[in-house]
C-alpha cells in the first residue's frame, strides 16, 4: 500500500467519523442549528467571492465549492469502505493528492461544523427561534477556533 493510499483510508476514515457523529445526534434543534449554519455560510461565502468569480469566469467553480460540494455532497459511497475505495483510486488515479485534499477539506468542515452548531446552541445570547447573525457566528468561531485547530491534517497546518 502507497503512502497515498494510506493518506486516503485516513481521509476517508475522518470523514466517515465525523458523518457519523452528525447522525448520531438526536436533538433536532442540533440539527436545525446545523443546517442554518452551512446554508448561513455557503451563502456569505458565495457571495464574498461573487465579484472575483465572475471576473475570473469561476461562477460555476464557485457554485459547486459552496453548492454541491458544500451543502448537497454525498460522500456515503467513498466513506463506507475506504480500503477498497483507496485501492480502487489507486488502480484509476496516478496522482491522488487532490481527492486526498477535498475529502480532508470535508471532514475538517463537518467536524467544525458540528463545532460551530453546538456553540450557537449554547449561546445564551441566541434563543433557540432567533436567526443566526454575524455577532453569533462571530461570537461561535471565537470558542471552536482554538478546538478546531488541533484537528487539522498536517497539510493545513
Amino acid at each position: 500500500m502507497t503512502e497515498s493510499s494510506r493518506q486516503l483510508i485516513h481521509a476517508l476514515t475522518d470523514l466517515r467519523a465525523a458523518q457519523a457523529d452528525i447522525k448520531a445526534r438526536t436533538d433536532p434543534a442540533f440539527h436545525r442549528r446545523l443546517m442554518e449554519l452551512r446554508a448561513w455560510q455557503s451563502a456569505h461565502v458565495a457571495a464574498f467571492h461573487a465579484e472575483r468569480a465572475v471576473a475570473c469566469n469561476g461562477s460555476d467553480l464557485l457554485d459547486f465549492l459552496t453548492r454541491r460540494f458544500y451543502l448537497e455532497g454525498d460522500w456515503s459511497e467513498l466513506t463506507a469502505q475506504p480500503v477498497r475505495i483507496a485501492a480502487a483510486v489507486g488502480r484509476l488515479v496516478n496522482n491522488d493528492r487532490a481527492l486526498v485534499i477535498a475529502v480532508d477539506l470535508q471532514a475538517v468542515a463537518d467536524s467544525l461544523d458540528i463545532d460551530m452548531a453546538a456553540a450557537l446552541l449554547a449561546d445564551p445570547r441566541l434563543p433557540a427561534d432567533w436567526p443566526l447573525g454575524a455577532v453569533s457566528y462571530v461570537r461561535a468561531t471565537r470558542r471552536v477556533t482554538p478546538i478546531a485547530g488541533a484537528r487539522l491534517p498536517g497539510w493545513m497546518n
